[in-house]
């Protein structure tokens, strides 16, 4: 599976519940994805509102023939970065997540024992206006090596679901 067709396949699942970008994503970006959560809490009637908060998450991928731990800690810091400029957070804040999924085609192996140190967090107004966190994955699509971030673990499953079925890697 070439790594345009294996973001197709990614962005095809990813389509269902976030806004995705393909046609103009901030470079070096292959593709985006945002998601938006907005919940209210009522007492009996709307006008008795409980509580509010908003939830958002933004989804970076990127395509590398080849990922060194340098290059993953650039994409890091531009994803990080540009995630934290969409938006300000306010009373009803609750988190605003940053996700960087990486394609690649080789997962070099001072990237792998490297990305696991790259941690990025942010709390507003001692987290009374929500936090940010950094969710970092990368994908070799010929092998399935995965490298991850401890908040990054999740995804290995959404990544492994997703293309490992298609008939790639382990």
């Amino acid at each position: 599976m070439s790594l345009d067709e294996a973001l197709t396949t990614l962005l095809t699942a990813y389509h269902g519940y976030y806004d995705v970008n393909r046609e103009s994503p901030l470079p070096p970006f292959a593709a985006e994805a945002e998601f938006h959560q907005h919940d209210e809490r009522y007492f009996l009637m709307r006008s008795a509102k409980l509580s509010e908060s908003d939830s958002r998450e933004t989804v970076y991928f990127a395509l590398e023939e080849e990922l060194s731990l340098e290059r993953a800690h650039a994409l890091a810091e531009t994803a990080w970065q540009d995630g934290l400029k969409r938006y300000t957070p306010e009373w009803n804040h609750r988190g605003a997540d940053v996700i960087l999924i990486v394609l690649t085609g080789r997962l070099s192996a001072d990237a792998a024992k490297g990305i696991p140190k790259i941690r990025r967090g942010k709390s507003y107004a001692l987290s009374l206006k929500g936090w940010s966190n950094f969710r970092l994955i990368a994908f070799d699509v010929h092998s399935g090596a995965m490298a991850y971030n401890r908040l990054g673990q999740p995804l290995t499953d959404v990544l492994r679901n997703t293309l490992c079925k298609k008939g790639n890697g382990q």
